[in-house]
């Protein structure tokens, strides 16, 4: 998805999320806006890439669970700390699920345009199946292949057949 130019955006990887985080930051990046990215591991000895997110980073805070390097604890933290010293114009989280749930639940007292990526949850990319059905400001949206702004992106819908798709 692209984004252009928004003003202040804050892409936020936990884990493997950096994968997808990196082009979002480096498009973002290329477009002019302003960056903050936050990511997070559990471990030092799980840091990767941490350079490259630098190149396209205004200002990159890295968090690890532990507290072997960088930030000690988790990238919601570091997100309150941003929101609170200046509001950004978007959130793009993308990781496990709980931490994009937790990213969400941070975000929405600010009322900051938060995006996740529900591709964890994905089967066809079609919108077949069903599970990327989400509500969205009343209505229902396909989110196949997709960063979708939700506000039940944690939650996994039933599939067509009444069991779990995943």
């Amino acid at each position: 998805q692209t984004m252009g130019k928004q003003g202040h955006v804050v892409p936020v990887g936990g884990g493997l999320g950096l994968a997808p985080i990196f082009p979002q930051l480096r498009a973002v990046k290329q477009a002019g806006n302003h960056t903050t990215c936050i990511v997070g591991f559990r471990s030092k000895d799980l840091v990767f890439w941490a350079d490259k997110l630098a190149e396209f980073s205004d200002e990159l805070i890295l968090c690890t669970d532990d507290g072997s390097t960088g930030r000690a604890g988790f990238v919601t933290s570091a997100l309150k700390d941003v929101l609170d010293t200046g509001k950004p114009d978007v959130v793009v989280a993308i990781g496990p699920m709980p931490m994009m749930h937790a990213c969400v639940d941070t975000t929405r007292p600010y009322g900051v345009k938060t995006m996740v990526s529900l591709n964890t949850i994905m089967v066809d990319g079609t919108g077949m199946c069903g599970p990327c059905r989400r509500p969205v400001v009343g209505a229902a949206k396909f989110a196949c292949g997709r960063l979708l702004h939700s506000e039940r992106g944690a939650q996994r819908p039933r599939g067509v057949y009444g069991g779990w798709c995943i």
